[in-house]
């Protein structure tokens, strides 16, 4: 019997979530190549902190990780429809635990309101990190996998009664700047993959990291010689011809790229 190749890892302390004021030197300066040193706001200059431990479960929905398309559920008699809404829907609901002392710079819960104060600030950045066994308050480092977005504050309500802990709810709307699953650090590519010498009718699948990561599906593939070699989507290739072929692969959110060089037989 088949078996999956997976380990499955409890949701409890391994989301990390940090925000920061956008704009000018804060924040994240290009979402889709994020660096660990404005995450961790080392030097202080680009204003971010972690949100984790200021974040309830309840009534919260992390920054970038809302679906972006919808698809209706209508009757077996009616026409199905589907909305593409795009990356301006990849909005957000954070839930956050009142500070006991406001105005306070050594409690994070009180950093966090102050970020979040409607009357304060207008768009933060956010990066998320869902990255496997990594604890949510360790700090961000190059090859993390983060979700990155831009989201401007919208409405804010008391979201508890007697029962619960104080929190207050902050509802945010993408303002459609999105990086989804994006490397933390320098995108420079790294070809994975031997082309160097293929075969007529060959096929296979063209792998590319950055920063010891795999990113083969957020990049873009092309051929200077479709006689030769055709790619597709996802770094798949398959060989129709002979002679020599370039390929270049493109990161084109972070601006980087690479060629790959062969000849086919």
């Amino acid at each position: 019997m088949a078996t999956l190749d997976f380990v499955k890892l409890p949701s409890d302390k391994r989301i990390a979530v940090w925000g920061g004021p956008s704009g000018g030197a804060s924040g994240i300066q290009e979402l889709a190549e994020p660096k660990a040193s404005e995450i961790n706001n080392e030097g202080g200059s680009s204003g971010m902190i972690p949100f984790s431990q200021s974040l309830s479960w309840n009534d919260t929905e992390v920054p970038g990780m809302r679906e972006s398309e919808e698809v209706n559920e209508p009757s077996l008699a009616d026409d199905a429809n589907y909305v593409e809404f795009g990356p301006s829907n990849y909005d957000a609901t954070l839930s956050m635990f009142r500070p006991r002392d406001y105005d306070d710079d050594s409690n994070t819960h009180s950093l966090v309101y102050d970020l979040t104060d409607l009357q304060d600030w207008d768009v933060l950045d956010f990066a998320v990190r869902i990255d496997g066994d990594k604890d949510a308050l360790a700090p961000a480092q190059d090859g993390d996998y983060v979700s990155t977005s831009r989201q401007r504050a919208a409405t804010e309500t008391e979201a508890y009664n007697f029962e619960e802990s104080a929190r207050r709810t902050v509802g945010f709307e993408g303002t459609g700047g999105f990086a989804h699953y994006t490397i933390v650090g320098e995108h420079d590519l790294t070809v994975e993959s031997d082309l160097d010498t293929v075969s007529e009718g060959d096929k296979g699948r063209i792998l590319v990291s950055v920063q010891g990561r795999d990113y083969t599906n957020a990049l873009r593939f092309r051929t200077n010689n479709p006689d030769v070699i055709q790619v597709y989507r996802g770094g798949f290739y398959e060989v129709v011809g002979t002679g020599s072929f370039e390929i270049t692969v493109e990161d084109e959110d972070a601006g980087t790229d690479t060629t790959i060089s062969g000849t086919a037989s």
